[in-house]
């Protein structure tokens, strides 16, 4: 993968709400990708809902057909444009890449996607453990009344670790549990039991859970619209102003809003600034 350099940081002001109960604290957050400057990269893409970090710590994103690294001047294509429509991608821990394309499992192999085997359904979600891969029906389906996780083995077959009646919008790994939301819920399932157990439940049935990371401190997850954390048995909102996918990095909390084609990072020092 083509190394390059990040963009140049732009400073923001943004309003958020935390358990305190101040209000219109002043905070800031790191600009990495905005209308403007895709703009000025004069690619006129259509970005899918998915980004992940390689192991250089540089963002990867993608298009329907082409994957890019966010970096300076502009968005970068790397590795051959796919023949496949590329649905949601993840890097696993050993910096391989795979990607569902339509109702397949694709792996980065020579710089082009490589079909490795069917799925159940299309268009189906994604996400990384420590040593597996969580594939999971993230869409909703008219008439279909189960939605599956699925877990990927080390021989790249696939078992069925749980069944819920509403689609799995995204799934997190956390030492032996696998936390994954649906709807206004987040849920934990025990890997080793199968036993699942409701964790968070937002009063407004209407906003789905679309994303969950986690730092050292706190379990983060979004709806489109507002961004929260669970840090000690409370639920704290971090931005009310926009949602997003997200990701931990060394340096803070990453949100990608592909809508608003807007990506920034909340610094780990901002966070926690009142502890």
């Amino acid at each position: 993968m083509k190394v390059i350099k990040p963009f140049l940081i732009v400073l923001f002001s943004l309003h958020h709400f935390a358990s305190s109960g101040k209000t219109n604290d002043s905070i800031k957050f790191e600009v990495f990708l905005n209308e403007k400057m895709l703009n000025e990269s004069k690619l006129n893409i259509e970005m899918i809902n998915s980004f992940n970090l390689t192991s250089d710590d540089f963002l990867l994103l993608s298009s329907i057909n082409q994957f890019y690294l966010l970096g300076l001047g502009g968005m970068v294509p790397v590795f051959e444009a796919s023949e496949l429509t590329i649905n949601s991608f993840t890097i696993t821990y050993d910096g391989s890449l795979f990607a569902i394309c339509d109702n397949q499992l694709c792996i980065e192999d020579q710089n082009k996607l490589v079909k490795l085997f069917d799925l159940p359904n299309k268009r189906m979600g994604i996400a990384s453990g420590k040593e597996t891969l969580y594939i999971f029906d993230k869409d909703l389906i008219p008439y279909k009344s189960n939605y599956s996780m699925y877990m990927l083995l080390k021989n790249r077959t696939y078992t069925k670790l749980i069944d819920v009646p509403t689609p799995i919008k995204t799934v997190l790994e956390v030492e032996r549990f696998s936390l994954f939301s649906t709807e206004n819920k987040i849920f934990c399932v025990d890997i080793k039991n199968e036993i699942v157990k409701e964790i968070v439940s937002l009063e407004d049935k209407n906003e789905n859970i679309i994303s969950l990371a986690q730092d050292s401190k706190a379990l983060y997850f979004s709806t489109n619209s507002a961004i929260f954390r669970l840090q000690k048995g409370k639920i704290e909102c971090v931005n009310s102003l926009f949602g997003g996918l997200l990701l931990c990095d060394k340096k803070g909390l990453l949100v990608f809003n592909p809508e608003k084609n807007l990506i920034i990072r909340f610094r780990n020092s901002i966070l926690y600034y009142n502890e």
